[in-house]
């Protein structure tokens, strides 16, 4: 199961990398998720508005957020998205880029609940 995998590598980078105990990863994993929840919200946001310098930017922050939880595999598509809607400028491939991000992310999702006001609605994927 990806969500599985994916919580397994979240874990032991935050254990490896930020030297935390299992129960000090339990209690800030889900804010983690919270704040890459947010960046894909916003990002979703200006995928509307049609401004691919502005979604390069954002995708930026998702790139981070991901690089943060160790999900590497992850954040290497998010650069190629934020490189090809920087150079190409070209809103059609953003968005196709954006449609295969979506479906990357969404194991994620059924880690933890968003809370409310906080991250993606599940019904906008």
């Amino acid at each position: 199961m990806e969500e599985q995998r994916y919580l397994e590598i979240m874990r032991r980078h935050m254990q490896e990398f930020y030297l935390l105990d299992e129960q000090q990863v339990e209690e800030i994993l889900p804010g983690c998720l919270g704040t890459l929840f947010e960046h894909v919200q916003r990002l979703e946001a200006l995928q509307q508005e049609g401004d691919a310098g502005a979604l390069a930017k954002a995708s930026h922050a998702v790139r981070g957020a991901l690089l943060n939880l160790g999900l590497f595999d992850l954040a290497e598509y998010v650069c190629q998205v934020e490189t090809r809607c920087e150079e190409l400028d070209d809103l059609p491939t953003c968005r196709s880029l954006l449609a295969e991000l979506r479906r990357k992310l969404q194991p994620l999702y059924s880690l933890t609940p968003p809370s409310p006001g906080a991250g993606l609605v599940q019904e906008t994927w």
